[in-house]
């Protein structure tokens, strides 16, 4: 698949007119254009950020990372794990490590 069709393919995400999404059409938008522009750090903040609000699953920003980036699903799980661990540590925050797929201390 060439660059462009991955983004074509990352913008038919962002369209969610007749297809069912648990996301916020503006947050698809926000996570395509993060990969788009892609700073680790930032891009993976922006992500953690929206998976905590509740606003995107992990499963679409991996569908978006891999379409606009080729960045695997797992490379994707460790990164929001990773996010998970650095920030302050509360019951709520090692649940959602645990949802991510790691372990809480």
């Amino acid at each position: 698949m060439t660059t462009s069709e991955r983004l074509d393919r990352a913008r038919e995400l962002c369209n969610t007119d007749g297809m069912e999404t648990t996301s916020n059409p503006n947050t698809i938008k926000t996570i395509t254009a993060a990969f788009e522009n892609f700073d680790k750090w930032e891009t993976y903040g922006t992500c953690f950020k929206a998976i905590k609000n509740g606003t995107i699953t992990l499963a679409e920003i991996q569908d978006i990372a891999y379409e606009v980036c080729e960045i695997n699903d797992d490379i994707i799980q460790m990164r929001m794990v990773d996010m998970a661990k650095y920030a302050p540590r509360t019951p709520a925050n090692d649940r959602l490590i645990v949802a991510l797929g790691g372990e809480a201390k």
